[in-house]
């Protein structure tokens, strides 16, 4: 991948985290019933309790980003940054896939489930999730923390 290819990858992660931290609860509770998972708590309640929370987490590092000063200017943030929340998105659209929804009325209860037929196992399906999960923490965390790190760099640098 060259600089240029590289710079618009960073420019586009840039501009989209601004509608992530809102789009991605929708997509997560809401978005599994437009794939075909049956309906349970997830799409009513879940959305309803654990959306904020999940809007506002992945909205801190966002904030952040936003005081680096360089990047702001640049409209494009650092490579690991980029990276980083690149792996907290993509590990949330798998958990999505792979969530159950334990009052859904059905078997089987996740995306990935209704896509293969009952192929992957509600406890496959579950061991899948808690891997989305972690890597989706992690990643999460090391962008919250290169985020931080940019707005030092830049502030060190001003």
């Amino acid at each position: 991948m060259g600089d240029a290819e590289r710079g618009s990858l960073d420019r586009g992660v840039y501009l989209a985290q601004l509608l992530v931290p809102f789009l991605m609860p929708w997509i997560f509770f809401v978005g599994r019933l437009w794939l075909g998972a049956p309906s349970g708590w997830l799409s009513g309640p879940g959305l309803l309790l654990i959306g904020p929370p999940m809007a506002i987490a992945l909205g801190i590092p966002v904030i952040v980003s936003l005081r680096d000063r360089g990047a702001y200017s640049r409209r494009r943030g650092e490579r690991g940054y980029t990276v980083a929340s690149l792996v907290t998105w993509a590990a949330l659209l798998a958990g999505a896939l792979t969530v159950t929804d334990a009052g859904a009325p059905r078997m089987p209860t996740s995306v990935l489930g209704v896509w293969t037929g009952g192929a992957v196992s509600e406890v496959a399906s579950q061991y899948l999730f808690f891997i989305c999960v972690v890597a989706a923490v992690v990643a999460w965390a090391t962008a919250l923390v290169l985020a931080i790190r940019g707005v030092f760099v830049a502030h060190r640098n001003a």
